[in-house]
């Protein structure tokens, strides 16, 4: 199996700041490394096509914070 190669993707995430039933709506596939990366504190390298979401993702009081 080599997947599906769709560009739609899912990512749950759980924990302090995350807003409760939030949605990204108009995600692709590749925004998931670029918001995880993120998360982390990391820049992700230039070729990358995804785009950062952790602003649709937690809550407004925590993205105000960082």
């Amino acid at each position: 199996y080599t997947g599906n190669h769709r560009p739609l993707a899912f990512l749950g995430a759980l924990g302090a700041g995350v807003a409760a039933g939030a949605r990204i709506e108009g995600g692709d596939i590749r925004d998931v490394p670029a918001t995880v990366l993120a998360l982390l504190g990391v820049d992700p390298p230039a070729h990358f096509e995804g785009r950062e979401r952790t602003r649709d993702l937690l809550h407004r009081s925590f993205t105000e914070a960082v």
